[in-house]
C-alpha cells in the first residue's frame, strides 16, 4: 500500500501527495466512466511559477 507524501516531511494541508499506480486508475476510470490519459512524470522537479496555474474541474 503506497502512503501519502509530504513535499517538505511534513503532512500539513495543501502538502501531501498521493501516490497513483496504473491500476488504481484503471479502477476509478472503470467505477466513474470517465478518465482518459494521464501524464506522469517519473521525476519530479520544483519550479517557481511567476504566476500560478489554475484548474478547474466540474463535477
Amino acid at each position: 500500500m503506497l502512503h501519502p507524501i509530504a513535499g517538505n516531511g511534513r503532512l500539513t494541508k495543501g502538502n501531501v501527495f498521493h501516490p497513483v499506480q496504473n491500476k488504481d486508475f484503471r479502477k476509478w476510470q472503470a467505477e466513474h466512466k470517465q478518465g482518459g490519459d494521464l501524464l506522469l512524470f517519473s521525476n519530479r522537479r520544483m519550479i517557481k511559477l511567476d504566476r500560478p496555474i489554475v484548474m478547474e474541474f466540474e463535477i
